[in-house]
């Protein structure tokens, strides 16, 4: 109504038509998906197919971490209030969605708890179902029956689709009790009156802790005997929590209580036990070495181990007295070392290391005994003893093993003997103790058993020894102190005496052997066990119940005796159990025994492996392998699957994926906690079928469903003008185009004129029999029609030739109707074949007809293009369509898709042309979903009185860039950024990587304040190279508004300011760490083990061992490099350790076995401690010893190395190798050894005056294997003439792992793909539509297309992908290059590289700090050369030769290194363009080049081995005595290269010049040296990734060499430097001899 004149209202009355809505369920069918979310926004009568979604394409929703789910624990009786950040949920309201959680108990049993009450769900505004960025979810928890995990999930449907997205919530106790204690644990449970207390406590019944979060250390009220202390929490799970307490001395002797209780458990009920504090220790000397000294023996030094004296005291401070047989002299105190730690401050702690210089026995030179050397300080004497020998008496020098061996090793191995003066003094003087103690009777008693001599010889060894090995008796118990008794007569005596030797021997035995070793944690799994060495106690075992296992705290009865047997030589029980649950994953130790013996074990508990089918994963494909989206491979995720070398077993379907079968493991990765595979899918059967995959002895179990997909119509494009006379020329072409006018077809719409002729493609119809020479359907015998194909059009229109045909796809070509009124709407094609009547295959499709007479076109210079907020209006041009006034909303509608224009205005109209402004809307709506930063819809211009009269052409909506991903590297130095389309870098040039040009002020903070670049790697990628003082975590929010704006490539789009919270890796590689140490310690060195790792930061470290003791004495350490203390000398242990990352990736666990001697050996280290290297690289393995730090003799050390095969199917090493090598250094020629094999090698060394002074270490060699290699000739990508042969060259492919000369074996596979103006992928097809390998062989290796068999490229390049593939277990690799065809005659062209670098993937990775060498060659005869770089180099100017050595037009191209020419970080274009000097045609070929970046990391330095240790500077001592032992090692540095990092130092003494130094190269991080001169000594390093040849800047450091040797004042005192290596021989190729 409206108001008239002053009063009253008026009524305006009009009808309106109500009409149904288009009913999508129907009309989308049960293929497609009705997109209800669109619809309700924009409603509609008329049913648009553009509204009927792929399943495929329905969003797949996922928890977004960090703290997507918060908070993520909450007490069992439920009720937590917990809200859930979830990405791409299609759900859009509470009931739209569903929960549901279960809970897995003991046993591995899931239980179902009551549904999560949803409480409330928001999406970001614009969401779709096909994209919803961000949602919130809260609900409610529901009680479940106990603490631990829950999964739950969120699940929503969209008609028939489901999704879901799960995520776990850790059900936590409901504590009303005081806490249990489990083990008071940590320095002691006693302290001493001065020290500080210092505990690790363990308790169950405790609320869990999170003290990176919630503040828990508050939570921890604990008091020593009323003190309060430092509380940190060390680990916290539902089960258990473990806390340290601190709190300095003094404490009055006796029981102090220790009292603690959890704050937030109500009332906060205390716990306590007592801790025993104990009066400070007198003092006492602990180890003396040597432990005997020869009664004749003027000036042996000696060194004391000295405990619980004061802090500081020094040589002045102590007086020594040695006692022999009654007689007493004064000692001098040679020097005093403290070797406590560095946080001692009272005698509580101490330790010092004396040393001193002993006389011959005072009692007489012939006399020998015990003695002991007093040791007077300020707070009190102590003694130690040791043992004079008379210088004629027969000893035992050395033994090996020294004083215990294995059981089974007993009759085996043989046990070396060292002795002087036997059988008589005077025999080493004549050299013949070898020959007199065998015609002496020599024999050698165990436990009164003679042993048996090896070979039936002795031999006189160098220092005067008698040398000589038996076998001991075999035995089967493992029993400590047997006796041994070493007989012969000296006859060169009067009266031949009888002379013997007694010493002792261990037998251990050996850790049980478990089959298997692991099992789920679940438990239940059948373990059989067999120990070895109890003795006769073994042949006791009758019953099961006589064998107990404990195993995670449970113990558990044997359910079977298999074996229990014993004799003098052997003993064996053998039984199975059943492993019991266990909630900790790992290794777990526990015990096997019976009632007289028992033996610790260890047993692996692993989750069982799961196929991940959550976020992205794809389980459903066709008959035909082909998934909903067309793609032929599928990624499967698999959890807790153990890493291996290799790719997994797959079995998909029932077919064996592998060489040659239908289903082939095309690419496989190990990250943290699963393994990613792409597996190409096997056709089968409809059906749920089962995927499995294995390794490791472990196997996940998943499945497939396969189905038999409706037919569809996936094109329908008309073309005006088309030449069908011949069968050689298809309607359309690549583009695609019409064939007869090189412009883009009409998509879903044709003229109402009845002219022209309409493409339609379409998929899983039945195959149409046709003959491929003419296109028409076949016919039968009798002359009917095989095949029935008919399009619902009706007049007309038929059928007028058969493109291609198959199972899955189609293309036919049909005549338009001639119709009276053709109406747009709802069409169909039917096909019918004599193998499906009479059931007709049909599918619906969306047409309209137009009047072909109108066109339309945009007149703007950007084109059909806008912002896609904030456009100003532009005109555009329409033909054939008149206007009757210059009104144009009476008469026109314009709409964008089904956006209405804001505003139109008519410029001008005439009966030809009319012109327009038109103002286009913001595309803004919600269903106005934008693709890599664009949207295209049809612009069209439609008559309000006839809908038949309009015109349309595609326009493009352009956004501002937004961030697609933000995620760390897989080694966490550098953040990747993806834009969603191709940018503008912000106008940064390649010199220009300043962050802030493109990063917001506040987001470069936590980047680092040293070293940060951001560089882009190509229009859409951007790298941030962080900082070494980076802060930035997983969560961190980084914005893009630095100082010039970011916008689309074409520059329409507006500024961005996009910002995205920087994720973990999608798929985290775990850094590699490695130990390094020696494996053998002598008795006056601490065992020193260092773990480093190629993380760009710290790693926090778990240690453990395979000993209960020791594993206790690590379990709190968290750094690099632990304090090991061996419980027992003489025993091999064993250690291992896991680092953890800062984004949570854990690494490999890593073992380093050693054994801290009794004995004054030399050691042997190796540099690195494992080497791996490739087959076609030559290796030096440098083998550094050092001498004893015992206070012994020192002279040159003799080098032995041999093959020790740690199995029999390890292969043989060269031999050759070994021949007359004595020397520290072992040279491995490249293709010497076996890709894929792993080689044990022994080196012994041995101090030459004292033949029983030696040691043998074992080093592993493992030859890695690479993977196979694709190559194309001719550059990334080439430009070609249809008019002459396409030939594509693969045949360099190569395996690297095979040897020269050998076969490669490999086969090549070819595929052909094309993109249309839309962006979806369709195999090649030649200028008659057919597919390309139906014509060319595509599995040589050369490919060959004849000239005209591919019509010219549109728009997009063909791809031509070759995939080369091996037999023997190896991926099969692939690599695309671009093609771009044209008709012009112009010449072919190619591009490659001739110097250094690497290419990977269509890439030439280089070095800005290396010369790029390129060559290029031309077919034209005289042609003309250019070379052009994109984006220009920062020398631009090719005829200076200094820079571009042969200029910029010849064959040759190099770019000389030193002139800052290439920028690190970004990728360029080299394109050669050769001009036919006859016809002016150009080709051209281009190779992308891609700069690596240098390894970066914290830096190196050198100090002494002792104070080594990455992230504690503060510790590095940078001064010592000669022959000190120092380490230098270089911190934290990774490469985004990718290569393997060499670690390149010189050593220049002061007044040296550098440069006349050379570079020496090591493979790991860590390394040695001896300090052989005084005064500064200058270190430098540099580190090289060798794939790249990339070095990182030079560093340098200093050490100052004082002139006192370390370890006494006379010549042969300490020996904690490095030996001569010198060898009778050195070998040719030897780089040094030296040690």
């Amino acid at each position: 109504t409206r108001r008239a004149g002053g009063g009253g209202s008026q009524a305006i009355g009009f009808s309106a038509d109500y009409e149904i809505a288009c009913d999508y369920d129907w009309f989308c069918g049960s293929s497609q998906v009705p997109d209800f979310l669109s619809i309700m926004a924009v409603p509609s009568i008329e049913c648009r197919s553009a509204y009927c979604l792929s399943p495929e394409s329905i969003a797949r929703p996922v928890v977004v971490p960090p703290g997507g789910v918060s908070p993520s624990s909450g007490p069992f009786t439920g009720g937590t209030v917990v809200t859930v950040s979830v990405r791409d949920l299609p759900a859009f309201s509470l009931a739209d969605v569903s929960m549901d959680a279960w809970q897995t108990v003991v046993g591995g049993v899931d239980t179902q708890l009551s549904r999560p009450q949803a409480l409330s769900l928001s999406q970001e505004p614009g969401s779709t179902l096909t994209s919803a960025p961000s949602g919130t979810l809260t609900f409610r928890t529901p009680a479940a029956a106990g603490y631990g995990s829950a999964r739950m999930c969120v699940s929503t449907s969209v008609s028939l689709v489901r999704r879901e997205a799960c995520f776990d919530f850790l059900y936590t106790p409901v504590i009303t009790t005081a806490p249990v204690v489990v083990v008071p644990s940590g320095a002691s449970p006693t302290v001493s009156e001065l020290s500080d207390l210092f505990l690790v406590v363990t308790a169950r019944n405790v609320p869990l802790v999170n003290a990176a979060t919630t503040g828990g250390d508050a939570m921890i009220v604990a008091t020593a005997g009323g003190a309060s202390g430092t509380v940190t929490v060390v680990s916290s799970s539902i089960e258990q929590t473990s806390f340290s307490f601190s709190a300095p001395g003094p404490w009055s002797v006796g029981n102090l209580t220790f009292t603690f209780c959890f704050s937030a458990v109500t009332g906060c009920p205390t716990s306590s036990f007592d801790v025993l504090v104990l009066p400070t220790p007198h003092p006492a000397v602990g180890d003396v070495f040597p432990p005997s000294v020869l009664s004749n023996t003027e000036g042996t030094p000696m060194t004391l181990t000295l405990h619980y004296v004061d802090v500081g005291t020094t040589a002045a401070d102590l007086t020594l007295n040695l006692t022999s047989g009654g007689v007493s002299r004064a000692l001098a105190v040679d020097s005093v070392a403290s070797t406590a730690p560095s946080t001692c401050a009272n005698r509580g702690c101490t330790r010092f290391v004396v040393q001193t210089t002993v006389p011959a026995n005072p009692a007489g030179s012939d006399v020998g005994g015990p003695a002991s050397v007093q040791v007077l300080a300020a707070a009190g004497g102590a003694n130690g003893t040791f043992s004079y020998i008379a210088s004629s008496e027969p000893t035992l020098e050395a033994m090996d093993p020294p004083s215990s061996m294995l059981v089974t090793r007993a009759g085996t191995d043989p046990v070396a003997f060292f002795l002087r003066n036997f059988p008589s003094a005077g025999c080493k003087e004549r050299g013949d103790c070898a020959a007199e103690a065998l015609a002496g009777g020599l024999t050698v008693t165990f436990g009164g058993e003679a042993a048996a001599l090896v070979n039936g010889s002795a031999a006189d060894a160098v220092g005067g020894f008698l040398r000589f090995s038996v076998l001991a008796p075999r035995t089967g118990h493992a029993v400590a102190g047997v006796p041994i008794v070493i007989y012969a007569q000296a006859a060169s005596e009067e009266g031949a005496p009888a002379k013997q030797v007694e010493h002792s021997i261990s037998y251990r035995a050996p850790p049980p052997t478990l089959s298997p070793s692991e099992g789920v944690m679940a438990g239940g799994g059948l373990v059989t066990v067999t120990a070895v060495g109890w003795g006769p106690a073994s042949a006791e075992v009758a019953d099961p119940s006589d064998v107990k296992v404990t195993l995670c705290g449970t113990q558990v009865p044997a359910l079977e005796i298999q074996e229990a047997s014993s004799d003098a030589a052997s003993s064996l029980v053998r039984a199975v159990f059943a492993a019991p649950p266990c909630g900790t994953e790992g290794a777990v130790a526990g015990t096997v025994g019976i009632a007289a013996a028992s033996s610790a074990l260890s047993f692996v508990y692993f989750e069982a492996p799961e196929i991940d089918t959550g976020a992205g994963g794809v389980t459903t494909a066709t008959v035909y392998g082909l998934t909903l989206s067309g793609e032929r491979e599928v990624t499967i995720t698999v959890v807790n699957l153990p890493q291996a070398e290799g790719a997994p077993t797959v079995v998909f379907a029932g077919v064996t994926c592998g060489f040659g079968a239908a289903c082939v493991v095309t690419g496989y990765g190990n990250f943290d906690g699963f393994v990613k595979l792409t597996v190409s899918i096997p056709p089968s059967s409809a059906g749920t079928k089962a995927v499995t995959v294995s390794a490791g002895g472990r196997t996940a179990v998943g499945y497939f469903s396969y189905f038999q997909p409706l037919p569809e119509v996936i094109s329908a494009r008309w073309c005006k003008a088309c030449d069908t006379s011949s069968r050689d020329s298809a309607c359309m072409r690549t583009g695609p185009v019409c064939a007869a006018t090189g412009k883009a077809p009409v998509e879903w719409a044709g003229s109402i004129s009845g002219e022209g002729v309409l493409t339609l493609e379409a998929a899983n119809m039945p195959a149409i029999p046709f003959n491929a020479s003419t296109g028409q359907v076949r016919e039968d015998a009798g002359g009917a029609m095989m095949a029935a194909v008919v399009l619902s059009f009706g007049g007309t229109s038929a059928l007028a030739r058969v493109l291609y045909s198959t199972q899955v796809s189609c293309a036919l070509e049909f005549s338009m109707p001639n119709l009276p009124a053709p109406a747009s709407g709802t069409y169909s094609l039917s096909v019918t074949t004599r193998d499906t009547a009479p059931v007709a295959y049909t599918a619906s499709f969306d047409f309209s007809f137009f009047d072909d007479r109108k066109e339309l076109s945009c007149l703007s210079l950007q084109g059909c293009t806008a912002a896609r907020v904030g456009a100003g209006a532009f005109e555009a041009a329409v033909t054939n369509m008149p206007l009757m006034s210059l009104a144009a909303g009476d008469e026109l509608i314009v709409t964008f898709g089904d956006v209405p224009a804001e505003s139109v205005v008519v410029a001008s109209t005439n009966s030809t042309l009319t012109v327009l402004s038109i103002d286009p809307p913001d595309m803004t709506c919600a269903v106005c979903a934008f693709q890599g930063g664009k949207r295209t819809v049809s612009l069209r211009v439609e008559d309000k009185r006839d809908a038949s009269r309009f015109a349309s052409l595609p326009f493009t909506f352009w956004a501002a860039p937004s961030i697609a991903s933000c995620a760390f590297s897989v080694g966490g130095g550098q953040v990747s950024v993806s834009f969603d389309q191709p940018t503008d870098r912000a106008g940064m040039a390649p010199q220009e990587q300043d962050c802030g040009l493109v990063l917001s002020p506040a987001s470069l903070a936590p980047l680092g304040s040293e070293g940060v670049r951001c560089a882009w790697g190509d229009d859409a990628q951007l790298t941030i190279t962080l900082g070494p003082d980076t802060t930035l975590v997983p969560g961190t929010v980084l914005q893009v508004a630095g100082a010039r704006g970011l916008r689309s490539r074409n520059g329409i789009s507006a500024s961005s300011s996009a910002s995205a919270a920087v994720t973990a890796p999608a798929a985290p590689v775990a850094p590699a760490i490695a130990l390094s140490g020696k494996d053998k310690v002598d008795a006056c060195s601490d065992v020193e083990i260092a773990a480093t790792s190629n993380s760009p930061r710290p790693l926090v470290y778990a240690w453990t061992s395979t000993d209960p003791d020791l594993a206790a004495s690590l379990e709190w350490y968290q750094g690099g490099q632990p304090t090991i203390s061996a419980p027992e000398l003489d025993v091999e242990y064993t250690v291992q350790v896991q680092g953890t990352d800062f984004l949570g990736t854990r690494t490999a666990v890593a073992s380093f076995t050693f054994t801290h001697m009794s004995a004054a050996a030399p050691s042997v280290t190796f540099d690195p401690a494992r080497t791996e290297m490739y087959r076609d690289e030559p290796t030096v393995i440098l083998a550094g010893a050092e001498f004893s730090a015992c206070p012994v003799p020192q002279a040159d050390l003799t080098f032995s190395w041999r093959q020790a095969k740690a199995s029999d199917d390890e292969p043989d090493f060269p031999a050759l190798l070994f021949e007359g090598l004595e020397t520290s250094q072992l040279l491995i020629p490249a293709n010497a050894l076996r890709a894929g094999a792993a080689y044990t090698l022994a080196v012994q060394v041995t101090l030459s005056s004292d033949a029983s002074k030696t040691s043998e270490s074992t080093h592993t060699v493992t030859v890695l294997q690479r993977g196979l290699v694709a190559s194309i000739a001719g550059g990334s990508s080439v430009e070609v003439s249809n008019l002459g042969d396409l030939v594509l060259d693969a045949s360099s492919s190569s395996d690297p792992d095979v040897a020269p000369g050998e076969a490669e074996g490999l086969t090549f596979g070819w595929g052909c793909s094309v993109r249309d103006s839309s962006g979806v992928a369709s195999a090649c097809r030649d200028t008659s539509s057919r597919l390309l390998g139906d014509t060319i062989d595509l599995s040589a290796a050369i490919l060959t297309v004849p000239a005209g068999a591919l019509a010219p490229t549109a728009s997009e390049p063909y791809d031509f992908t070759v995939t080369v593939s091996k037999g023997g277990g190896k991926l099969p690799v692939s690599l695309t290059m671009p093609v771009t065809v044209v008709e012009a005659p112009i010449p072919s062209v190619a591009v490659a590289n001739a110097g250094l670098g690497t290419e990977h993937d269509g890439q030439l990775i280089i070095s800005a700090q290396n010369r790029l060498s390129l060559s290029g060659s031309c077919s034209a005869a005289g042609g003309v050369l250019s070379w052009a770089f994109s984006p220009a180099l920062e020398v631009t100017d090719c005829s200076d030769t200094g820079v571009y050595h042969f200029g910029c037009d010849g064959h040759d191209l190099v770019v000389m290194e030193g002139h800052d020419a290439f920028i690190a970080g970004n990728t360029y274009t080299a394109t050669l363009s050769c001009t036919d000097p006859e016809t002016g045609a150009v080709g051209s070929a281009q190779l992308e080049l891609a700069v690596s970046d240098p390894p970066t990391g914290t830096g190196c330095s050198i100090c002494t081995r002792s104070t080594q240790n990455c992230g504690n500077n503060n510790r590095c001592v940078k001064e010592a005595p000669l022959t000190s032992s120092l380490q230098w090692m270089c911190c934290d540095f990774s490469s985004s290269g990718g290569g393997r990092l060499e670690y390149h130092m010189k050593m220049v003494p002061a007044g040296s010049d550098p440069d006349d130094i050379t570079w020496t190269e090591h493979n790991s991080k860590v390394g040695s040296v001896t300090a052989v001169q005084t005064g500064t000594t200058t270190y430098y390093w540099r580190v090289l990734d060798t794939r790249t040849q990339t070095h990182s800047e030079i560093m340098s450091d200093t050490f100052v060499v004082t002139a006192e040797e370390e370890g006494g004042n006379n010549g042969n005192g300490n020996g904690n430097g490095r030996g001569n290596s010198r060898g009778r021989r050195r070998r040719e190729g030897d780089a040094s001899a030296g040690g």
